[in-house]
């Protein structure tokens, strides 16, 4: 039982990051309601456990009664215990709630706090995530904003390359071509652009980087993306074995913001087990 529900959360967490838009809240409620129910149902066998346990050292033969009497009261107090949780109180319900309010009130500003705050010093290469791409290749301005902040870091000196990542969208438009395109017409060197056509993710892209650093003997990354994205990308980076890693935020801001915030903030722990 607790081995499948492990499995149904590494499950739902990878589907998060794939539902788009509104299906990813109605996923996290229908999520919500799955697990509370596996887990009422482990709670239910595991206190059927300790009853069944406890009838039999009650009847258990002559030369055991000691033992018997003695642990009969501690496998009825667990199951006691197991029956306040199956059977949660009002106030126990309404605690467990607002626990969880504040923990993820704080995981929110947490991000956006850590996001917004640059760490920025001269590196070898600056990675910048890719975004929605329109038709013709057109950046949309999410993504040019990062393009942007990354053209800003190389004039300035703070990166010698600059790693372009970006996957393949259904309607066939590479991203990372886009964005190297969107590069050379701000007359970035060719020589300074790499093209990561593999990085449909923020997992993927961390890995490319990586193995690049290594074959390049490189140890200073800079990650480039909106100030949300900024702690899960700096975490991919760091646990594929980037040395040191910094970050620049986008400066682009939109109505999206807070959603794509909150998708970040339930996203996290697939990131920090390593499930994605």
């Amino acid at each position: 039982m607790f081995s499948k529900l492990f499995l149904f959360t590494k499950a739902a967490l990878r589907t998060g990051f794939a539902l788009p838009r509104k299906a990813f809240l109605f996923a996290i409620t229908a999520f919500s309601f799955v697990t509370a129910y596996c887990g009422k149902a482990a709670i239910f066998s595991l206190r059927a456990l300790f009853f069944k346990a406890a009838e039999s050292l009650r009847a258990a033969p002559a030369f055991a009664q000691t033992a018997a009497h003695k642990a009969f009261p501690v496998f009825m107090a667990a199951a006691r215990f197991t029956k306040r949780l199956a059977f949660p109180s009002k106030k126990r319900l309404l605690r467990l709630s607002l626990i969880c309010a504040l923990l993820f009130a704080f995981g929110f500003f947490a991000v956006r706090a850590d996001g917004v705050r640059d760490r920025v010093f001269p590196a070898d290469v600056a990675l910048v995530l890719g975004a929605k791409v329109y038709v013709d290749n057109v950046c949309s301005k999410r993504l040019q904003a990062r393009l942007q902040r990354a053209v800003e870091l190389y004039r300035q000196g703070m990166c010698k390359v600059i790693i372009v990542s970006g996957g393949v969208e259904k309607n066939g438009i590479d991203e990372a071509k886009a964005m190297r395109m969107y590069l050379l017409k701000q007359n970035i060197p060719d020589a300074a652009i790499v093209v990561d056509p593999s990085g449909a993710n923020t997992r993927a892209s961390a890995v490319f980087t990586a193995e690049y650093m290594r074959e390049n003997k490189l140890t200073k990354a800079l990650a480039v993306t909106q100030f949300f994205h900024i702690t899960r990308s700096r975490l991919a980076l760091q646990q594929e074995g980037v040395p040191t890693v910094g970050s620049a935020h986008a400066r682009y801001f939109s109505k999206l913001d807070f959603r794509s915030t909150c998708r970040e903030v339930a996203g996290l722990p697939a990131y920090f087990f390593r499930f994605r």
